[in-house]
């Protein structure tokens, strides 16, 4: 009788640890958000419920293939776009050039969770595409003539 319990006792617990990693790690694969960069051409992030990238596409076949090769998925939002704008700015893409005022645009079923994000990321991406200015800058002070 005793041995039943404590076999019914750990199989109870193996169950509960399995359906909690289950639920973890199907919130982390699953995108509830997605996070648009510039207008035309844009790049397309999908997000999981913690703000981390699941999938990256653009609507622009050069740079789908520019941001392919560069590390963003399972990184923060923030961070991922970082990445993307130096990876760009890098490569000599026009992209940042292109954009525009209405740089970021934030897609959830959460309009709180929407505009907060929005809020961050456009303060985000302005305070990037800043700072890559003034690296430019820089750098071409710096080219001897």
């Amino acid at each position: 009788m005793r041995v039943l319990i404590k076999i019914s006792v750990w199989l109870l617990i193996l169950i509960v640890v399995f359906s909690i990693s289950a639920y973890g790690g199907y919130t982390y694969v699953t995108p509830v958000s997605t996070v648009k960069l510039g207008n035309d051409p844009s790049i397309i992030y999908s997000l999981n419920t913690f703000d981390i990238v699941v999938s990256v596409n653009s609507s622009d076949d050069d740079i789908d293939y520019l941001v392919s090769g560069l590390n963003v998925r399972n990184k923060k939002i923030s961070d991922s776009i970082n990445i993307t704008l130096a990876g760009l700015n890098e490569s000599g893409y026009e992209f940042i050039n292109q954009l525009s005022e209405n740089i970021v645009q934030v897609s959830n079923s959460s309009k709180d969770k929407e505009k907060k994000l929005s809020q961050i990321l456009e303060t985000n991406v302005k305070n990037s595409l800043n700072s890559l200015m003034s690296k430019e800058k820089l750098s071409e002070n710096a080219e001897p003539n």
